[in-house]
């Protein structure tokens, strides 16, 4: 686990603490892939070739023993790995709250202690996670964002690169192969978290200014700290996407990278009319969403969809049946100038299965 990229408020693991990961790591590996294997085999003996619904195929297979023990074991590995990564970070917060607190920063962080946390943000243990993004043991501590760095390590078996930033990766990617002439001077990261993908972006136009946001305080505190530690200027601050303090037109691309499914139908719509407020002439808004679940055959979307009940992301199986073309166009934009795109995995140098990449959809503003 300790492949992963160092930085001033990095928690350091023992030797048993990353054997104890290590382990988290390969049972995930095994339940979640395996798991995949296995129930496509129950699934084709109980249903044949009925033409099923995904949310039919889950209740199905949940109907089941093989699939109960399946379904038991995804939601223990979560629960081990948070119980696993919150206790090496509380064992040593004080220390992290101290090494966070940036001296002499070139990047920025602004905090509202009067903004409202949304309640798809604030009501939900998203991901599971004790206490959301919102959690602070510690007063001004990054407690909840060390929790996402490193149980984020763990959900995703290691993948993302040793910044976790795959999908900015993707993003910077597809930019520079369908848009090589575009060089965006101010940019903007919706829902930024802990800014992993905020870093690729920074990386990638190094003559931006590049800012981002977000509605909880631990998060932004621990992305600040992580960026001026690995050498990239960003302006944070606390801010709701739905409606932001930035001048109109003030943006050349603004992007939100695996956080719209977080949200609400309500939400979603007006992040999407924010950033057509936001942006200039000839600017780009761009968005991460995983995999179209239409893409792919029932059974696999069935899969994906256990996170809406299982998983504390109630909304990402609405979000992936909502028409975004429409949302697009209802926020300002010409149908004409509509984004969909999946991006192939060698695009950003990780593995996916056959038929993987992520899936980006947005709109160029004329």
């Amino acid at each position: 686990m300790e492949s992963r990229a160092r930085h001033v408020a990095s928690a350091h693991v023992t030797h048993d603490e990353a054997s104890q990961e290590s382990f988290l790591v390969d049972l995930r590996k095994e339940v979640v892939r395996q798991w995949q294997v296995d129930l496509r085999k129950v699934h084709r003996a109980l249903n044949g070739k009925k033409d099923l619904s995904r949310q039919e195929i889950l209740k199905t297979l949940l109907r089941e023993g093989s699939g109960k023990v399946a379904s038991a074991l995804r939601a223990t590995a979560q629960e081990m790995m948070w119980d696993s990564v919150g206790a090496c970070i509380e064992r040593q917060l004080p220390d992290l709250d101290r090494s966070a607190a940036t001296r002499n920063p070139k990047g920025s962080l602004s905090l509202d202690p009067d903004l409202l946390m949304p309640r798809y943000v604030g009501a939900v243990d998203i991901h599971g996670m004790p206490g959301g993004y919102g959690m602070e043991l510690t007063p001004e501590g990054i407690f909840a964002g060390a929790m996402y760095e490193r149980g984020g390590a763990i959900r995703s078996m290691r993948g993302g690169g040793s910044l976790a930033n795959a999908s900015g990766r993707a993003l910077v990617a597809y930019l520079r192969t369908s848009h090589p002439n575009f060089s965006p001077k101010r940019v903007l990261d919706v829902g930024c978290a802990i800014g992993q993908s905020t870093l690729a972006i920074c990386d990638a136009f190094p003559d931006a200014e590049v800012h981002a946001i977000d509605v909880a305080a631990p998060l932004l505190r621990y992305a600040h700290a992580r960026s001026e530690t690995l050498g990239c200027i960003v302006h944070f601050s606390q801010q709701n996407g739905e409606e932001t303090t930035f001048e109109s037109g003030s943006f050349d691309l603004v992007v939100g990278l695996a956080m719209l499914h977080e949200t609400s139908t309500k939400a979603m719509q007006a992040i999407l009319n924010e950033a057509h407020r936001l942006l200039r002439s000839g600017g780009i808004v761009l968005h991460y969403e995983g995999r179209p679940w239409e893409s792919v055959d029932p059974f696999d979307a069935a899969i994906h969809d256990w996170d809406t009940y299982y998983n504390a992301e109630p909304f990402i199986g609405k979000m992936h049946d909502l028409n975004t073309r429409a949302m697009m166009v209802q926020a300002g934009f010409g149908p004409e100038h509509y984004i969909e795109v999946t991006v192939p995995s060698d695009f950003y140098g990780t593995t996916a299965s056959k038929g993987g990449g992520r899936w980006f959809f947005g709109a160029t503003r004329n």
